[in-house]
């Protein structure tokens, strides 16, 4: 027994040493007569940093008859590091059930699940409990109760509890930038940060930079990435990520490989998040060329063992037309998981190579794997985005059938892809279903729904209402907006302006677009369209005097749709400034595109404009 118990004690233990331990355990029937070997040999599995390990664990503790508090807290942590939300309260529930309760160390990771789950009734309960418990000034829980509110919605509730704190320190002012920055209200999180009470550190700086980045805003993100420098302190990899994701997901492609570059004359080297943050945006510009050399690099430096790295490269070639590369790669990964699986299903299914996609789908399960929701979605997609109405539900019966249950990301996939497929009609038939599920008979392939549409949803329904010339569904949607506070998204506002404009209610588009606080160039770009399309070439055009005073940088699409404006008689005058002005971005390079992409759209512009 002895020696069983310093293997159980053991620090560096992998999965396969844990299970021939517990199979030594098994042998000897201990877990029947010593409750404390089944505690420790559940932390044991815990340890253990491998995939399964979590689930080994959880199948020793339900053969427990009890457990102790040091193994639910690690059982706790383990599914929040996991983001298994669910199963956390479940043990959770077990745990308050053993007459165990949460401590100062476990409530903020109860509060992370709750932020993870939108669980704000409960996170509310959890904060009275922390009151009650006197921990409510705890600095740990406090800066957990800002993070939940705000992640929550709850921007007030959030600040509150800020406002309350009677020694606030780094981490609170940064949840609290990090709140504004993830509500969208950019101005508001930079006046925080600029009077923060304490010195900022890297995390502080981080915020404010990957918070710029991810709405678009990159040159202030690279304002004070520059800034972060001139206080004394060197970026990190995760400085240089954050903003090189933001860039991609805002599809500022060719400024990401700027910022790459910049990246690699500094001490930090490129990790593996950066090389998946990266692929999409060689992707984006179909320059496979650079998508093949950053490939190199991954494998030159050792981050291609990384599982995500495997599936950006996959990804990467499929979007740049080259299946073949991605199906070499693919076939090279040796322990292949879902995440590698649902990429090289993705590429086929983006070909349009269903029964490839769908024979894919197989061997994963033959492969000992099963697949999930991202697994699903992506053939939904697929299914959606070609229009094909009747095949998209079946497959969701089938999810059904095991029960997957349709989250909000399939939702949001079936609404977009019937709109940009021209099934706007149908996308417009699910958003109502959505709202009113009780109202709607499931008898002719509409999927049951218990979820309520989130602002991605709101904006392909948007669209769907543009696209019908729909004005009187489009103010209901607005409403539905207003109600559920989502006017603070720049996608959704933008996509409310667009909407009244395309059903010529220029009004209410221009209603619409001051009412945005923080506008960007997407936001802009929307206004500007609007009286572009609607003939009013004049209003256009001082609207992008406006822009430009506003100091929000005009990217290439701006340029293409003022570019119609150009020819009418009243808009003469304006041309040459205008093609003065697109030079002077792509020279600066400060353009949305490549300069070689601005160079096309002069050239476009030399053949229509007139003299």
């Amino acid at each position: 027994m002895q020696q069983l118990s310093s293997l159980l004690n053991a620090t560096n233990v992998r999965c396969f040493d844990c299970k021939q331990i517990h199979g030594h355990i098994l042998k000897l029937g201990a877990l029947k007569w010593n409750h404390s070997i089944g505690n420790m040999l559940a932390m044991l599995y815990l340890k253990s940093s491998e995939n399964g390990s979590l689930d080994d664990a959880r199948r020793v503790f339900d053969e427990m008859p009890e457990g102790t508090l040091p193994l639910y807290a690690a059982l706790v942590g383990s599914c929040s590091r996991a983001s298994r939300w669910e199963e956390l309260f479940s043990v959770l529930e077990l745990m308050v059930h053993d007459g165990f309760l949460p401590n100062k160390y476990l409530i903020p990771t109860v509060l992370k699940a709750c932020a993870a789950l939108q669980f704000l009734k409960t996170g509310r309960m959890v904060h009275g409990y922390a009151v009650r418990k006197e921990l409510g000034a705890d600095a740990f829980v406090v800066n957990a109760l800002i993070d939940m509110y705000a992640n929550c919605g709850d921007l007030r509730s959030s600040r509150t509890v800020f406002d309350v704190m009677k020694e606030r320190d780094v981490v609170s002012w940064t949840a609290l930038v990090s709140a504004y920055m993830d509500r969208g209200l950019l101005h508001e999180a930079e006046e925080i940060f600029n009077s923060m009470q304490v010195n900022p550190d890297l995390i502080s700086w981080n915020a404010l930079i990957s918070g710029f980045a991810r709405h678009g805003e990159i040159q202030r993100a690279v304002f004070y990435l520059e800034a972060l420098q001139e206080q004394g302190l060197m970026p990190r990899v995760n400085s240089w990520n954050g903003i090189i994701s933001g860039c991609v997901q805002n599809g500022y492609f060719q400024e990401a490989l700027d910022l790459l570059s910049k990246m690699l004359w500094f001490p930090e080297r490129p990790n593996g998040v950066t090389i998946a943050c990266i692929l999409p945006a060689c992707a984006g510009l179909d320059n496979v060329r650079m998508g093949k050399a950053i490939h190199g690099y991954a494998i030159k430096n050792e981050l291609y063992g990384n599982i995500h790295v495997q599936g950006s490269v996959i990804d990467m070639y499929s979007k740049c037309g080259r299946c073949d590369s991605a199906e070499k790669v693919f076939f090279g990964v040796k322990d292949k998981n879902n995440v590698v699986w649902n990429e090289m299903i993705a590429a086929y299914a983006n070909e349009g190579k269903m029964d490839a996609a769908f024979g894919l789908l197989i061997s994963m399960q033959c492969d000992g794997l099963q697949p999930d929701e991202i697994t699903y979605n992506t053939l939904l997609a697929a299914h959606a985005r070609r229009g094909k109405k009747n095949e998209a539900y079946a497959l969701v019966d089938e999810m059904s059938q095991m029960d997957f249950k349709l989250n909000i990301i399939s939702f949001n996939i079936l609404v977009s892809g019937f709109q940009q497929s021209g099934l706007s009609n149908e996308a417009l038939k699910l958003f109502r279903v959505m709202q009113s599920p009780s109202d709607y008979c499931f008898s002719d392939g509409l999927p049951d729904v218990s979820i309520q549409p989130n602002s991605v949803t709101t904006t392909g329904a948007l669209a769907a209402c543009s696209d019908l010339n729909l004005l009187w569904q489009g103010k209901e949607i607005h409403g539905y907006v207003v109600k559920n506070k989502f006017e603070s998204n720049i996608f959704v506002s933008s996509a409310l302006v667009d909407m009244y404009a395309k059903c010529h209610d220029l009004g209410s588009a221009n209603k619409a677009f001051w009412k945005i606080e923080n506008k960007n160039t997407v936001a802009w770009n929307s206004i500007i369209a609007s009286h572009t399309n609607n003939s009013q070439p004049e209003k256009a055009f001082n609207l992008f005097c406006e822009m430009l005073c506003e100091d929000t940088q005009p990217s290439s699409i701006t340029f293409m749709i003022l570019l119609p404006a150009c020819g009418h008689q009243s808009a003469k005058s304006k041309h040459a400034a205008l093609q003065l002005l697109a030079l002077v971005c792509a020279f600066e390079g400060a353009a949305e595109t490549s300069h070689q992409k601005m160079a096309e759209v002069l050239e476009t512009w030399s053949s229509t404009l007139p003299s």
